[in-house]
Formats: structure tokens, sequence, C-alpha cells
């Protein structure tokens, strides 16, 4: 159905010591969901109906990233998770980093950072793409198809708690689709989120 993908403590050492900048971190959620029926009708003639696609959501400026080291949580760190701002304060690191300068300017220490509505890493900027899909269908649509709530056991019979999906008649876009990066931040938005 889908996944979420986030940076790993590898990753973020890794950008970190090529002064790679933070938003290269990016958190991805991704959907994949698809159906295929075949029918055979009374000719002998095979019809086949079909969806496909698999959106993706992004959030570029994450607070947090997978830390395997880190395995008991406490009251500010919830098990394997540490945050983007702590690395400013780990070994000098940054000490030319904009983002880290302001947040060492500001505050004492990384864990007062990451929870302040001020730090630039707190998960608001966000993308959203409908990126690729699809539909088949016979000629002479649209045509309906019944399926579950997850998109499963695709029928022509509506079966009890079905749900009714419409095809128009098929599409097969060639590349993705996206849309514009968005900054949700206002002041009153703080991490965690």
């Amino acid at each position: 159905m889908g996944d979420r993908m986030i940076a790993d403590a590898n990753c973020a050492e890794y950008l970190f010591s090529k002064r790679e900048p933070f938003t290269r971190l990016m958190e991805h959620w991704v959907m994949g969901n698809s159906f295929r029926l075949k029918v055979t009708n009374d000719k002998g003639k095979t019809d086949v109906y079909g969806v496909n696609y698999n959106p993706y959501f992004m959030v570029i400026n994450p607070i947090r990233y997978y830390d395997p080291n880190r395995k008991t949580g406490d009251k500010d760190h919830p098990p394997y998770t540490s945050y983007f701002t702590e690395l400013c304060w780990e070994n000098n690191a940054r000490s030319n980093d904009t983002n880290c300068l302001e947040l060492k300017k500001e505050f004492k220490n990384p864990a007062e950072s990451w929870k302040s509505c001020k730090s630039p890493y707190k998960g608001t900027v966000r993308r959203f793409s409908p990126n690729r899909i699809g539909t088949r269908s016979p000629p002479g649509g649209p045509h309906t198809v019944y399926t579950d709530a997850l998109f499963n056991e695709p029928s022509l019979e509506k079966f009890d708690f079905a749900i009714k999906q419409v095809i128009g008649g098929t599409f097969s876009p060639q590349g993705s689709i996206g849309l514009d990066v968005v900054d949700f931040d206002s002041p009153s938005v703080c991490g965690p989120n």
C-alpha cells in the first residue's frame, strides 16, 4: 500500500560532512495502489479493467531523522529518533551554515532549538504530487467496477460494503504530475509536528 521513508543517521552525517543543505534530508511518503480485473464475455473476448496510481507527499524541512544508536527514549526523544538541529552543535559542525548560525545565536542548546517555533527545521515545507495515474477499460465506457475500501476485490457485480469506481476509458500519461512546494510555516507552528 505505501511507505514512509525518512533520512537515517548515516545519511544525515554524510550530507553534513559534505555541507549539503538539510533540505536534502526529506521525508518521503509514497503510496501505490492498483487493481486489474479480467472479464471474459460469452463470446470468449477478454476485457481488462484497471486503475493504478502512486501519489507521494514530501516533507522538505523535516525535524527528525532515524537514529539506530538512540535505542531508548526520554522526555525529548522518542526511541530511535534524533533531530537535525542537534547536528548544528556537534563538533562545531556547520560553522558556516546560515540556519545553524541563526539557531546557535538564538539558543543555548539543541533541545531548545528543535522545539522552537523559530527553528527552520519543523516540517512545514511540503510537496504533494498525484504522480502517475493510469486507467484501462474496454471501449464504450464509462464502466463501473466495485472494490472494497482498500481497492481490493474488484468486481463488476456490487457486493456488501462495495465502493463504486467509475472508469472513463484508457488513460496512461507519460511522466508524472507535480505540484508546487508550499511552506505552511507560521509563528505558531512548533516542533515536533
